[in-house]
């Protein structure tokens, strides 16, 4: 077994791999990883979602996620409409116009990390994605 600081060390350097690839990968589409993750989560809630949500399905402060809405709102990737359960709040939906460029960029991450993965043998990812889905979900996230 690694030693623990040598797990946490590779851990943290792979992770800055993948995600200066994926920020590369979403350079061309003007969005960052935190925005590209926001405009997932549209896409799998039709009815929309509020942008308290989206900040605690995330992880990130409230004012970050108010930020993202308003710049998906002028380049027209999202809109908004009244919230029926709270009148005080919206849910922010994609347009057709934000399904397209997720669809872009979901792409482009997914050519980028292929790349990044390819000399690895499938049973060596499996293992470390299972590792990573345990961590994950031992932090309930």
């Amino acid at each position: 077994m690694l030693p623990l600081a040598q797990a946490a060390r590779l851990q943290l350097g792979s992770h800055r791999v993948v995600q200066e690839t994926v920020r590369l990968a979403l350079a061309p589409f003007r969005l960052s990883t935190t925005a590209w993750r926001a405009l997932r989560l549209l896409a799998d809630q039709p009815e929309g979602w509020r942008l308290s949500d989206i900040a605690r399905e995330l992880d990130v402060e409230l004012p970050l996620v108010s930020r993202l809405a308003a710049a998906f709102s002028r380049s027209q990737l999202v809109t908004h409409q009244e919230d029926p359960d709270d009148r005080r709040a919206k849910r922010y939906t994609l347009t057709e116009q934000g399904c397209s460029v997720l669809e872009q960029a979901s792409a482009a991450v997914h050519t980028a990390l292929h790349a990044l993965f390819v000399d690895i043998p499938d049973t060596e990812l499996r293992g470390y994605f299972s590792v990573m889905e345990r961590l994950t979900k031992g932090l309930g996230r």
